[in-house]
């Protein structure tokens, strides 16, 4: 953004708004073509309205975009909750393993890493191991959440 604390408002009215009108025309486009009934008893009520619209090929398209967009919440939500993982064990609200806090170099990584482990079985050991040499560079070097 050229000028955050001008857009930035600007930007977060407008998707506000968006999504406002959205729900309110989602909720009267609903009531309007699904009787009151099959909306109460009913938990797939966009399938029904794509039925009712398109015809059995509308519930399957409204079946799959109410999954991808369940995909797509729990996508983003993987990564917040990874990201402020990381800001709170920096803070010292959380673990300080989960922000690699834990070590102040790679080198004490392993070590720290082989400590932890050191009591499980052998074949858990072995692949725990195995992910945190994988998973190295990006912690260290590109800061991503354990």
């Amino acid at each position: 953004m050229a000028d955050p604390l001008r857009d930035l408002p600007r930007v977060i009215n407008a998707a506000m708004s968006i999504a406002i009108g959205g729900c309110v025309l989602l909720n009267i486009s609903l009531f309007t073509v699904l009787p009151f009934q099959t909306i109460r008893e009913r938990s797939v009520v966009a399938v029904d309205f794509g039925s009712q619209v398109l015809g059995p090929i509308g519930g399957l398209i409204y079946s799959l975009v109410v999954s991808a967009s369940c995909l797509g919440a729990l996508n983003s939500n993987a990564f917040t909750t990874g990201r402020l993982c990381v800001a709170a064990s920096k803070q010292r609200y959380m673990p300080r393993i989960l922000g690699n806090d834990h070590c102040s170099s790679k080198k004490e990584d392993s070590v720290s890493t082989r400590k932890m482990i050191h009591r499980l079985p052998k074949f858990v050991v072995r692949y725990m191991l195995y992910f945190a040499e994988a998973t190295e560079r990006l912690r260290w070097n590109k800061d991503v959440p354990v």
